[in-house]
């Protein structure tokens, strides 16, 4: 199954922001234990890219990590290299990932 028709099956993505980066790794454990099976994280958060690559690395193999908020092609870059699944951004030909 791909990535894409996983997130449909799933039904929903919980796209979290936060003030600080600390609360997103627990909130994040609680939207699992409610169900939740893919989480982005918006580079708008503090530390956007550490959270991602934390999540990644104590929670990748349950849930899929995602960045959203993304506007140019080196945060997307950056993002993929810290264990993002998938992205959301505007104009992904902007980015050239399409």
């Amino acid at each position: 199954m791909t990535l894409l028709e996983r997130i449909e099956e799933a039904g929903v993505v919980a796209a979290i922001r936060a003030d600080s980066s600390e609360s997103l790794i627990e909130v994040a454990k609680a939207l699992e234990a409610g169900g939740a099976q893919f989480i982005e994280v918006t580079m708008n958060t503090p530390n956007a890219l550490k959270v991602i690559e934390a999540l990644a690395t104590r929670m990748g193999d349950r849930i899929g990590v995602g960045v959203g908020t993304v506007l140019d092609p080196e945060t997307c870059r950056a993002a993929i290299l810290a264990g993002a699944e998938y992205i959301v951004c505007v104009d992904p030909i902007s980015l050239g990932v399409l």
